[in-house]
């Protein structure tokens, strides 16, 4: 091999590893400081399509990612979730940063039911291997 066709090898190896290193499929953890871990999700992708559930640490229970979608490093999702019998709808909008979603949380209609209250910007954070 020619030392011009190394480094375009060379060169399009290091363009195409941000893209296999930043992956969100697996499990990502919600944290609060001072609160622990409060939800964890397990993301699954297909081309720019993201799927998965996320599990609420407190109670235990599942909800479905819904209308995910990843462009470059910003990835987006709904989740409906059952309120207390009345299903409530937030939407996600998250930077991935390495090991690291940077995440911004609507809360929609439950906002309006409390008062406005927005949700401060939080970091979803790579679960250890197991």
């Amino acid at each position: 091999m020619s030392i011009r066709k190394f480094i375009v090898a060379l060169g399009l190896a290091v363009v195409a590893l941000p893209a296999s290193a930043q992956s969100v499929a697996g499990k990502w953890n919600l944290d609060m400081e001072g609160m622990g871990t409060l939800a964890t999700f397990d993301f699954k992708v297909e081309g720019d399509v993201l799927t998965g559930t996320s599990t609420n640490a407190m109670d235990g229970t599942t909800s479905a990612i819904e209308a995910g979608k990843i462009e470059g490093n910003k990835i987006t999702w709904k989740q409906t979730v059952d309120a207390g019998g009345a299903p409530m709808t937030f939407g996600y909008v998250g930077v991935l940063e390495g090991d690291k979603i940077a995440l911004t949380i609507d809360l929609g209609e439950a906002a309006a039911a409390a008062g406005g209250f927005e949700m401060p910007p939080m970091a979803l954070t790579r679960a250890p291997q197991q």
